[in-house]
């Protein structure tokens, strides 16, 4: 693996927003790349209260023709109205449909979707009452898709990961957590809950990304918040992605400090991008399994970064991770030959 090239996508305190946060990427059957991202309207003092999941927040996204040399200037594709925290944005690719997905305040959810590439999107309708069909198994009080991208599989099942927290006391509140899925069968018409996965001794597992394995079982890797000697991504599969997960475990291939992740399938098995050290957000590193996620190779691309996502473009061969860069002073796409 090696770097191609890079191109800036945002840069925090420039073009209107005082922070770029949360990166996501697809990239269609037509080879188009879609970068999609919050923008923060709070100001910018990193680690502290003031970079806050739940501050005035607009998503943002470029489009490029040119496999990531060039991009479009910025479209908001969800607006705040000056008073919401559009959050957790998240796309994936349905044959010429791509299908978008994005939380409200971490309670309410709303789904678009574009057959144009991305040029245009149809209004948003709200799919909330989909996540209370697994209220009898978490009574949540807040609730979130992704972020990164969703998955369609080969039997044509979209799927979307999903975190929860329920605590009454503190309705915003991001624990205590669980992870499931949100589904659909028809192409986005309608959205269902799958199962709560069960992950018995792991502490608040929450962001997740997913891939589908060459024997169609789907395969979810878990940000949690285990002691320090457990940071590692956890790991489950299913053979449909909303039921019958298997026993969470460990992967020591896969160290983790608390942050998310990006998953994506390629020609030959498996993509996953992430911050490769079990304390800071340092080493952005894409890792390749050829054997299901059973063994890992890696490349550090990113000396410092934070959250991330992937995607691949079966045209060219080539990875696009879209990352967090410098504590979270810029979003940047890199090109990378696998």
């Amino acid at each position: 693996m090696e770097i191609l090239y890079s191109c800036d996508i945002e840069t925090s305190r420039q073009d209107g927003y005082p922070l770029y946060r949360i990166p996501g990427i697809v990239c269609t059957n037509k080879g188009t790349l879609i970068v999609y991202y919050e923008c923060r309207c709070a100001p910018y003092i990193y680690g502290s209260h003031l970079n806050s999941d739940l501050s005035v927040i607009d998503v943002g996204m470029k489009i490029s023709y040119d496999k990531g040399k060039t991009w479009t200037e910025r479209k908001i594709i969800a607006s705040s109205k000056g008073r919401n925290a559009s959050n957790n944005p998240v796309m994936f690719v349905d044959g010429d449909r791509i299908h978008f997905i994005y939380m409200e305040n971490y309670k309410r959810a709303f789904y678009k979707y574009s057959d144009d590439e991305g040029e245009t999107w149809s209004d948003a309708t709200e799919i909330t009452d989909s996540f209370d069909e697994i209220r009898e198994q978490f009574p949540w009080t807040t609730i979130a898709v992704g972020p990164g991208h969703g998955t369609v599989l080969k039997n044509g099942r979209i799927i979307v990961p999903v975190w929860m927290a329920s605590d009454v006391t503190c309705i915003y509140a991001h624990t205590p957590s669980v992870t499931a899925t949100l589904y659909s069968d028809d192409h986005g018409k309608t959205w269902h809950m799958g199962d709560v996965i069960p992950t018995l001794g792991i502490v608040n597992p929450n962001e997740s990304c997913m891939a589908e394995l060459s024997d169609g079982t789907v395969y979810i890797s878990i940000r949690h918040q285990s002691p320090d000697n457990d940071r590692y991504r956890c790991i489950s599969k299913s053979k449909t992605g909303i039921d019958n997960w298997q026993r969470v475990y460990l992967d020591k291939g896969l160290q983790d400090p608390i942050c998310e992740g990006g998953l994506c399938s390629f020609d030959k098995g498996i993509l996953f991008t992430n911050c490769d050290s079990p304390q800071g957000r340092v080493n952005l590193t894409l890792k390749k399994s050829t054997d299901d996620g059973q063994t890992w190779e890696g490349f550090v691309y990113e000396k410092n970064g934070g959250y991330s996502d992937v995607a691949y473009d079966f045209e060219t061969g080539n990875a696009f991770v879209f990352y967090e860069k410098d504590v979270l002073d810029k979003l940047v796409v890199t090109a990378i030959s696998i």
